[in-house]
């Protein structure tokens, strides 16, 4: 069965073959969005990369922590990046990360919101 880049099934899509395939939503591309496929194709292919190399793929693993705080800094985003746990917050239980990290909301998002005033990501990779 194939499985895109979110583990959803593609066993509906005909001539899909064994492996790990992305699938982009047409509608992406009626907008112009090209810059939202970017950082959506990077965010699916990191959890590819951590599959691949039998690393746990969830946004609350060290491995994804570790591998976008890596990518962030080659990008040149701003950001201090560490992996979610439990922490208590006015009074009640729940996932986050320490004050001056990103938020975990937004690490599930990964990079979507880090290139906001600054290029777009296929020009920071173009000047890597």
């Amino acid at each position: 069965m194939a499985l895109s880049g979110n583990s959803s099934s593609l066993g509906h899509a005909a001539g899909m073959s064994e492996g790990i395939w992305l699938y982009l939503h047409e509608k992406w591309f009626a907008d112009g969005l090209l810059d939202k496929i970017d950082e959506v194709a990077l965010h699916e292919l990191l959890h590819n990369e951590l599959r691949q190399f039998r690393e746990k793929p969830e946004h609350k693993s060290a491995a994804w922590a570790r591998r976008c705080q890596e990518l962030s800094d080659r990008l040149d985003f701003a950001v201090k990046i560490t992996r979610p746990r439990s922490i208590r917050r006015n009074g009640k239980v729940t996932t986050g990360v320490p004050p001056g990290y990103l938020p975990y909301p937004d690490l599930v998002r990964w990079p979507t919101g880090l290139l906001a005033g600054g290029p777009p990501l296929r020009a920071r990779v173009l000047q890597l």
